[in-house]
């Protein structure tokens, strides 16, 4: 019966790594996928942004081009 104890003990331990690497995996993984998601956000908040400034330098050009001020 004590065997069959320790083998339980032993079985669950490992067990327990498995199912410890499992959840660090995911984590791994679903931590990558947020970190690709705020970098491809950021980019675009970026490129708007920029698009924004120079689009209203553009447009005072224009209107100065038009003569109006």
């Amino acid at each position: 019966m004590k065997e069959w104890e320790q083998e339980g003990d032993r079985k669950w331990e490992l067990n327990q790594t498995k199912r410890a690497e499992g959840i660090a995996k995911v984590k791994y993984f679903e931590d990558r996928e947020v970190r690709i998601w705020r970098e491809k956000l950021r980019s675009e908040f970026e490129a708007a942004g920029a698009e924004c400034k120079d689009g209203i330098g553009e447009f005072e050009k224009n209107l100065q081009k038009l003569g109006i001020e």
